[in-house]
């Protein structure tokens, strides 16, 4: 075991992000906290690495919120070592790595966010990169030592009991090399988080093939809480039904006035398939210009709705429930 104290185990949540579950890690003290570890055969042993997660804090009351942590053995250091790294943790309100105890650039503030995904590359130019959201990256000087990695920590590291985590973890994805340099392969990665999970992220979002299913420079104007639905068979996405963590929730039910609205139930979705949306942020409130005499309507709601099939047809809803 790692601590001499009780670990409990997290728990399986549904329907936390997005219609989809997370695991829950329910730490609230230095003697009442949870953790999972588990190892990797074969071993990571190249000296660049990418790690993602989507994951949401809740408190920043611990030392450090472990969310992933990779190492040598069950017993050895993971930010300390230059075996491991920290891959990603809360500290104060925002998030960073660390390696061979060399800290990274923090970004943030994640406190507070319904869901957020995080990405952390260690390159093979002495530079490590971390950023969330899709936002462009900070960059820390690192080392190029190879890996030598056979098990990885979610909520929990071996520097002590103050660095539990209270939040869930809806994913994790690790590659044993540097996705950061390959921009449409990042680019590709973040897309089917934020697709999956209900999250804005910054820039376009792009298919596993490369295909632009929203173009954030041509839809300028409605980029705000983007979400869809769409399916994507080289990466595994099937999203069915959806609405943005920034409006809703977890099981689609809207936060008070923010005007929530869920995608669902398509008629069929073939591989390639998307339907995208955004809106143009103008407020809630029921207007009686610019509605056509066809529609029979007397007032529509002032925010607009973008709703985009992939690239090939798109239009503007003026209003929905």
């Amino acid at each position: 075991p790692i601590f001499s104290q009780t670990v409990l185990n997290p728990t399986y949540q549904l329907n936390t992000f997005n219609f989809n579950p997370s695991v829950r890690f329910l730490g609230t003290s230095t003697i009442s906290f949870s953790g999972l570890q588990g190892s990797f055969s074969p071993p990571i042993t190249s000296n660049n690495i990418s790690g993602y997660a989507v994951s949401k804090v809740n408190s920043n009351s611990s030392g450090a919120g472990r969310i992933l942590m990779i190492a040598l053995n069950a017993s050895t250091s993971d930010w300390s070592n230059i075996s491991g790294a920290d891959m990603m943790s809360r500290i104060g309100n925002n998030i960073y790595g660390s390696r061979n105890s060399t800290n990274l650039t923090q970004v943030g503030p994640i406190i507070g966010l319904p869901v957020f995904m995080s990405s952390t590359h260690f390159t093979t130019s002495n530079t490590a990169k971390i950023e969330i959201n899709g936002a462009a990256f900070s960059s820390s000087a690192s080392t190029t030592a190879a890996f030598n990695s056979s098990v990885y920590r979610l909520g929990i590291s071996t520097y002590g009991v103050n660095d539990w985590l209270n939040g869930d973890i809806a994913e994790i994805i690790l590659y044993d090399a540097d996705q950061s340099s390959l921009g449409s392969n990042h680019i590709a990665i973040e897309s089917y988080l934020a697709l999956k999970y209900g999250i804005h992220k910054t820039g376009s979002y792009i298919s596993s093939g490369g295909s632009t299913i929203w173009d954030a420079a041509t839809n300028i104007s409605y980029h705000n809480d983007v979400f869809g639905i769409g399916r994507d068979d080289i990466s595994s996405l099937l999203q069915t039904q959806s609405n943005s963590m920034n409006t809703g929730n977890g099981d689609g039910t809207g936060q008070n006035g923010k005007g929530n609205i869920i995608i669902s139930n398509p008629s069929g979705l073939a591989n390639g398939d998307f339907l995208m949306i955004g809106h143009n942020t103008n407020d809630l409130s029921l207007i009686t210009t610019g509605i056509s005499a066809s529609t029979g309507a007397n007032a529509r709601l002032n925010r607009s709705w973008k709703v985009q099939q992939g690239e090939r047809r798109a239009g503007v809803a003026d209003s929905a429930s």
